[in-house]
């Protein structure tokens, strides 16, 4: 959807603790909503506002839920055999969770132990990373009749946001993902004091921050768009979508380290980076390289995530990671949320740095005057209609 026009808050006023921890860390206990913001680091430097500007986009379950204890006849523990990214697995444990969970009945636990993409000397990844299901919805386990299960659960999300042919992700996938992380999913604290310490150590001084993901390196085989543009493309188009809807810095992530070089440097004090280790392969991605940390590579992009869950907008590529920053992410992010694809169609008549050789590929006949011999000019129409770009499956077709 195209950036709203309104003016939304500082990376402050969305930071990170508030939104995706709603359970007090000190208390463990849930709170109003005035009380779980003044709970994080970066929202005590913003104790004269009120409630009403303080907004938390994913509200905690209700409290009389969580006051409560449950006791559940079983515990079923999902042990993860698929050995993908890890916000693939994520949205995987969302779906178990999604099919399996009933309230006083039967309990969720999450095993991550056996990832090979991600090993951790054969402890539990989930827990290290986030809360239990269970321990989330308070419910006693001890005495839980244990069930082990390693079936593939599906994907509620059918890939949408994911892949070319999964289209761009609806607002079906949307709510019920949002629903399902607000109700199941706690960071660990540790994680969301690192992500907090980051945002107050590098983005504070921005007024508006956008939110940039670009997954490339092996993506090539479920996503061609994500593939459409050349890197000085991509910063042309991450530029003209900055002045469009006046954002005065951009949070820059991406599998791809040259990418992510090229960008930076080019970007001076404009581009804020996170510290990620990637591989120096160009086409592998970071959780299929076995020559890093397993726990560090997780702990990195869940960090991003949470990072570019807190900013005022987000413009990315079709991935999983991108889903789940719009998952975790704040309503203001949520509505400023743009594909790069749909950018380059919705500002190209703004977009002077778009090359008119590299056009015809991914633009409609309508943009590209003809010469009189049929071919493409050299100068592009001006049109005030495009709006909205074309369909993806209308794109695959083109680059196919």
């Amino acid at each position: 959807m195209r950036g709203s026009n309104v003016r939304p808050k500082r990376a402050l006023d969305i930071g990170v603790a508030r939104m995706i921890h709603p359970i007090d860390s000190k208390t463990n206990r849930s709170g109003s909503g005035a009380q779980r913001v003044m709970s994080s680091p970066i929202a005590k430097r913003r104790r004269s506002m009120g409630p009403d500007d303080c907004r938390i986009s994913q509200e905690s379950p209700s409290t009389e839920k969580n006051n409560s204890t449950a006791t559940p006849s079983y515990l079923l523990i999902w042990r993860s055999q698929h050995h993908h990214g890890l916000f693939s697995n994520f949205t995987l444990a969302l779906t178990f969770v999604r099919r399996h969970y009933v309230p006083g009945r039967t309990a969720i636990a999450i095993d991550w132990s056996g990832l090979e993409t991600y090993p951790c000397n054969g402890q539990n990844l989930w827990r290290k990373l986030f809360l239990q299901p269970y321990e989330v919805n308070c419910e006693r386990v001890s005495q839980a009749r244990r069930i082990e299960n390693t079936e593939f659960p599906g994907d509620f999300s059918n890939l949408s946001g994911v892949a070319d042919h999964g289209g761009e992700l609806n607002r079906v996938v949307l709510v019920e993902g949002r629903k399902l992380v607000r109700q199941h999913i706690r960071v660990q604290p540790a994680i969301i004091q690192k992500a907090c310490k980051f945002v107050s150590h590098r983005m504070t001084k921005y007024r508006k921050i956008l939110a940039v993901h670009v997954r490339r390196t092996d993506k090539i085989s479920e996503s061609k768009l994500n593939f459409l543009f050349r890197f000085q493309e991509l910063h042309g188009i991450i530029l003209t979508h900055m002045q469009l809807y006046s954002y005065d810095g951009f949070f820059l992530c991406s599998d791809d380290q040259k990418l992510k070089d090229y960008i930076s440097t080019r970007s001076g004090d404009l581009c804020i980076t996170y510290d990620a280790v990637l591989s120096r392969n160009k086409c592998v991605p970071p959780h299929f390289d076995k020559n890093i940390d397993g726990y560090r590579k997780a702990e990195d992009v869940l960090v991003e995530v949470l990072v570019m869950a807190s900013c005022a907008g987000f413009l990315s590529t079709l991935s999983n990671v991108a889903n789940a920053v719009m998952f975790f992410g704040n309503s203001e992010l949520v509505k400023n949320h743009t594909y790069f694809h749909v950018a380059a169609y919705q500002h190209i008549d703004d977009y002077q740095g778009f090359p008119l050789a590299h056009a015809p590929t991914i633009l409609e006949d309508s943009t590209v005057k003809k010469d009189s011999t049929g071919k493409n000019g050299s100068t592009a129409k001006k049109s005030s209609t495009v709006k909205k770009g074309p369909t993806i499956k209308k794109l695959g077709k083109k680059i196919a």
